[in-house]
């Protein structure tokens, strides 16, 4: 039985699934080339380019029987949202909900002007305008005959990560900015059942307390939460910032729950973020005078704690040892190596799609797996075809030919501190980039990091990058010995490859620690000694795995540089067009695209574009 699963919400994706077993799914990001495309109608628009390339691929449109929508219906979603917005209200003081719209600054009540049956009617309206559209979309297609189910945010988020591994019981917890008016989640998996016995509104989102810190910094909120994880390293956890955090947001040990003060008279309708300003403001007092560095600093020391406790507690409750992560919280990686340290949990799986761009595969997942299967091996889920990158290079008469050797060649080029972008096979499923669609270098050269950053990426000269090393090889030049495919683990470089920094060096302060060498591969060592690692094996991505392999024997270091095949504010290319179009806009010296080699000094002049400004600043 073939499912369907569509997501509309941000970064909306398209899945097609046979039972347990996963035969696409791509984010239409990767198509619309909008960084975290939006798939909401006031937005960008449903995922009708991923839809479309799905079926085009499948072309067998009459077997698929179920369509998965990864959003609740609007009956359960106006019942829903009224609980909370009641229990929030309560939880914050004691009065009826019109008496709380008087309170609310006049500004904004006067602005939306809401009672109980108006905010009631606008919860049922958005979601009915959502699938509305939906409905259409599926009508132009062809799909009106199958069985239509709604899947629950949060329950999509569990899904895809129980459904793709076999445990036989397991505790999921999502945690992200919102969904379906909600902020987390907490569910016992048994057997093709999900059982929820823990929710977290999202008035009491620590998603968004992060998202607030990240947009205070001069950031950008659903974005950029992971420059605020990169640039903690470069300050220092503040006692007094962090008495002022704990007021903002904090864990209850006696409710065994996650609660905010920051929505408290600032926060209407069924989105508690609708004056987002008013709370970052709260944050800019909060944080001030303190440095940027400290700030983040403190917000990731929070952030840690708070979610450390959290789920200990419900580890502890339930009595079940093995622990499946999902939503956007989970991004932070240093937040799950944290919570990977509790001693009470016996296994821990991060969903590789942990952000919302999963939502469509554990959807499609959740109404059709009959229980949880083997293991995924992969997670390079996209469609390719090796004839485009033919095709391209026919239309464009590029210069490209096919060695033999392909893998000793550009390991070659890349001892010889060349940038090699790399376009191989289907496309990696998920925010990171995994080998097929990355760009790579040598690890060893000081200043690779601040070359990637300022001539390829073109971004913050302060963002780290990830290794990739071959699993046999993990140990020795890091501080851990668990696989890590996904980066969804950091850890700390071993201790007979770091540099220790002499007492000068010490006494600097924020990015001034940038140019100090500290280990023997500087250009993926971040200030702090961390790295997110990204254990490379041979069953899963066999060619990646050979190219590893060549440099170690060129080099004698099983580790190379790698981040996305993108600049700043773009996706990660998606078609060899895509790849052709970075590689002449930026300084990368080679791309290897498909079984073929390019060379930078042998391309026609005239292709050669700037990409520095290519994309919108994200």
């Amino acid at each position: 039985m073939y499912t369907l699963g569509i997501y509309d919400g941000h970064n909306s994706s398209c899945t097609l699934t046979k039972g347990s077993d996963i035969l696409f799914s791509i984010e239409e990001e990767r198509l619309s080339r909008i960084k975290g495309h939006d798939g909401r109608i006031d937005k960008h628009g449903p995922p009708i380019k991923s839809l479309k390339l799905i079926l085009k691929s499948f072309n067998k449109i009459s077997k698929i029987s179920k369509i998965a929508l990864a959003l609740q219906d609007p009956e359960s979603l106006r019942k829903t949202s009224m609980i909370h917005w009641a229990k929030a209200i309560q939880d914050t003081r004691d009065t009826t909900i019109l008496d709380f719209y008087t309170n609310i600054n006049k500004s904004s009540q006067k602005k939306f002007e809401l009672d109980e049956k108006k905010y009631l009617d606008l919860s049922f309206s958005t979601q009915q305008k959502r699938i509305l559209k939906l409905m259409k979309i599926i009508k132009k297609f062809g799909l009106l005959k199958c069985d239509i189910e709604y899947v629950p945010h949060h329950i999509a988020h569990h899904a895809s990560n129980w459904f793709t591994t076999n445990k036989k019981i397991a505790l999921a917890i999502s945690l992200d900015g919102r969904g379906d008016a909600l902020s987390g989640l907490v569910s016992i998996c048994k057997k093709n059942k999900i059982k929820p016995i823990h929710e977290i509104s999202s008035f009491n989102s620590i998603g968004h307390f992060y998202s607030a810190i990240t947009v205070s910094l001069g950031f950008k909120a659903v974005r950029h939460e992971g420059k605020i994880t990169g640039l903690a390293a470069f300050g220092n956890p503040n006692k007094k910032l962090l008495k002022k955090y704990k007021k903002l947001i904090w864990f209850n040990s006696k409710k065994g729950s996650i609660y905010s003060s920051l929505f408290t008279g600032t926060a209407y309708g069924p989105y508690p973020w609708a004056n987002f300003k008013v709370y970052i403001d709260k944050i800019k007092i909060v944080g001030s005078p303190y440095s940027r560095e400290d700030v983040a600093a403190t917000a990731q020391f929070h952030l840690e704690r708070v979610v450390r406790e959290f789920v200990s507690y419900w580890v502890k409750k339930t009595g079940i040892k093995e622990v499946q992560l999902s939503g956007g919280v989970f991004a932070n990686v240093k937040l799950n190596q944290k919570i990977a340290n509790i001693k009470t949990i016996k296994s821990l799986i991060v969903h590789p799609g942990m952000s919302d761009c999963g939502i469509s595969l554990g959807a499609a997942l959740y109404v059709n797996a009959k229980k949880p299967k083997i293991n995924q091996k992969n997670y390079y889920l996209g469609p390719h075809k090796s004839k485009d990158i033919d095709e391209m290079i026919l239309k464009y008469r590029i210069k490209a030919y096919k060695p033999k050797n392909i893998s000793q060649i550009v390991a070659t080029k890349l001892a010889e501190k060349k940038i090699v972008a790399r376009y191989s096979g289907s496309s990696e499923y998920g925010p990171r980039a995994l080998g097929n669609r990355s760009i790579l270098a040598d690890p060893r050269c000081s200043e690779m990091q601040k070359k990637l950053n300022i001539k390829i990426k073109f971004r913050e000269s302060f963002r780290p990058f990830a290794p990739s090393v071959l699993r046999e090889d993990l140990s020795e030049w890091f501080n851990i010995n668990e696989d890590s495919p996904y980066m969804l683990m950091v850890s700390s470089v071993s201790k007979n490859k770091k540099i220790e920094m002499n007492d000068e060096q010490k006494k600097l302060f924020g990015i001034e620690k940038l140019n100090i060498k500290r280990s023997e591969i500087p250009a993926v060592t971040h200030v702090d000694y961390s790295a997110r690692i990204q254990t490379v094996h041979k069953d899963t991505n066999p060619k990646y795995f050979k190219l590893l392999k060549k440099f170690k024997d060129t080099t004698q270091c099983p580790v190379l540089v790698n981040t996305s095949f993108n600049v700043r504010g773009e996706p990660i290319v998606n078609t060899p067009e895509d790849a052709y179009n970075c590689f002449m806009g930026t300084e990368l010296d080679s791309l290897v695209i498909g079984n073929c080699y390019l060379d930078k000094k042998n391309q026609n002049k005239n292709f050669k574009n700037n990409y520095s400004d290519k994309f919108k600043l994200d």
